[in-house]
C-alpha cells in the first residue's frame, strides 16, 4: 500500500462509550423540583406566621381570675396592669390560629401544581433537547462504529491486494527473466542462440581490435543432416543435435569461449585469444570426437557411414585484420561453403584479406577421411 492505512487513537474494534441515561436524569430533576416547591411553600407559610410564632415561642397566658364577690371583683378589675410603654407585652393577646387539614391540603395541592408546572417547563426546555441530542449521539455512534468496521475491512482488503500485487510482481520478474533467458538460449540444445552469439561477436571483435589480440571464429554444419532426419526421424535428429551440442560444450569450456546454435544443423564457435593454428587443431580433434560417437548415418559421406561435420574457420589477428565483425563472419561462411563443395567432412580455413574478404583463397587444412 507501499500502501496507506487509517490512523486512529483507538482500536477500530473498540466498543463505543454508552450514552448518558437521560431518563434517570429526568426522574432526578422531578424529585429536585418537588423538593424545591415544597421548600418554597413551607418558607412562604413560615413567613406569613406572626412574629412570636415564627420564632417558635408564645407568651404565657395569665391564670384566669377567680370569681370574686361584688366589690372584690370590681377592685380586681381596677388592679389590672396596662402597659404604658410601646415594648410591653400585651398579656391579653389572643392565641394564634392553629393549622388545620384544609391548610395542609391547600399546601400539598400548591406544591403539586408548582412541581408539575416547573417540571413541564424544564422538561420542554431541557430534557427534550437532551433526549434529541442523546438520540443523535446514539445514531452517530452507530454510524461511526459501522464506518470503523468498514475501514478495518477496507484496510484488510488493501493489505491482501498489496500482498497479491507483490507476488504478481515477483512472478512477473521471474517470468521476464525466464523469457529473457529463453530468448537467448536454444530450447533444444541449451546452447546460446543466434541473438546471443551476434552480441558476443560484436563485443569480442571490438575487444580484439582494442587490445590487438586474436579472435577465431568457426562455423560448423552437420553433413547431409536433412537426409538423416528423413531416414531416421525427427526424434533421432534431435537426439543427434543434442549429442553434438554436448560435445561442443565439453571441448570449448573456457569462460571466454562461446558455442551457439545458429539454427537447424548449423553451429558456431567463438574463441577469443586463439591463434589460428591452435584453433585449427582443436577443430580437427572435434571432428574425430564426433566420428568416435558412432552416430550411424547410412547417407553419410565418410567410409564408416557415421554422422560427420564440415567446418569453416576464420581468424582475426593484428597481422591479418578484418574490417568488421560482419566481415569476419562472412569469411567463415565462405570457408564453410568451400568445405561443403569440396567433399564435406573437412575443415576449410579462410585466407584473411582485410580489403577484399570475398576474393580470399581458402586453404584446405583438413582432408577427407
Amino acid at each position: 500500500m507501499s500502501s496507506s492505512s487509517i490512523q486512529s487513537d483507538t482500536p477500530l474494534d473498540a466498543p463505543l462509550p454508552p450514552a448518558k441515561p437521560v431518563r434517570a436524569l429526568g426522574w432526578r430533576l422531578g424529585l429536585v423540583v418537588l423538593l424545591t416547591c415544597s421548600l418554597a411553600v413551607g418558607l412562604t407559610e413560615w413567613l406569613n406566621l406572626p412574629a412570636g410564632h415564627a420564632m417558635g415561642w408564645t407568651q404565657a397566658q395569665p391564670p384566669a381570675p377567680q370569681a370574686l364577690p361584688g366589690q372584690a371583683r370590681a377592685g380586681a378589675q381596677e388592679l389590672l396592669f396596662e402597659p404604658s410603654s410601646a415594648g410591653a407585652v400585651d398579656l391579653q393577646a389572643a392565641p394564634p390560629p392553629q393549622p388545620s387539614l384544609q391548610w395542609l391540603a391547600r399546601d400539598l395541592g400548591l406544591i403539586l401544581l408548582l412541581s408539575l408546572a416547573l417540571h413541564g417547563v424544564l422538561r420542554r426546555m431541557l430534557l427534550r433537547p437532551m433526549q434529541a441530542l442523546d438520540g443523535l449521539a446514539r445514531s452517530l455512534s452507530q454510524d461511526l462504529l459501522a464506518e470503523r468496521q468498514r475501514s478495518a475491512m477496507l484496510r484488510q482488503q488493501t493489505e491482501q491486494q498489496h500482498d497479491a500485487l507483490l507476488q504478481a510482481r515477483q512472478a512477473h520478474a521471474a517470468t521476464t527473466r525466464e523469457l529473457s533467458e529463453l530468448s537467448r538460449v536454444d530450447a533444444l540444445t541449451g546452447l546460446p542462440n543466434r541473438r546471443e552469439f551476434e552480441e558476443a561477436l560484436r563485443r569480442e571483435f571490438k575487444r580484439a581490435q582494442r587490445q590487438r589480440g586474436c579472435l577465431a571464429l568457426a562455423v560448423l554444419d552437420l553433413d547431409r543432416f536433412k537426409n538423416f532426419n528423413e531416414r531416421y526421424g525427427q526424434a533421432a535428429g534431435d537426439a543427434a543435435l543434442q549429442r553434438f551440442a554436448s560435445l561442443l560444450a565439453e571441448r570449448f569450456k573456457r569462460d571466454t569461449d562461446l558455442v551457439a546454435r545458429l539454427g537447424g544443423e548449423e553451429f558456431v564457435a567463438l574463441l577469443p585469444g586463439f591463434e589460428p593454428q591452435a584453433c585449427q587443431q582443436l577443430l580437427e580433434q572435434l571432428r574425430e570426437d564426433l566420428r568416435a560417437l558412432q552416430i550411424a548415418h547410412a547417407g553419410g559421406v565418410n567410409e564408416s557411414l557415421t554422422l560427420s561435420v564440415s567446418v569453416g574457420l576464420a581468424a582475426y589477428s593484428p597481422q591479418q585484420p578484418y574490417l568488421s565483425s560482419q566481415a569476419l563472419m562472412q569469411a567463415a561462411d565462405e570457408a564453410l561453403y568451400l568445405a561443403k563443395h569440396t567433399g564435406r567432412d573437412r575443415l576449410s580455413r579462410a585466407a584473411i584479406s582485410a580489403a577484399s574478404p570475398r576474393s580470399a583463397q581458402a586453404d584446405m587444412a583438413g582432408r577427407k577421411v
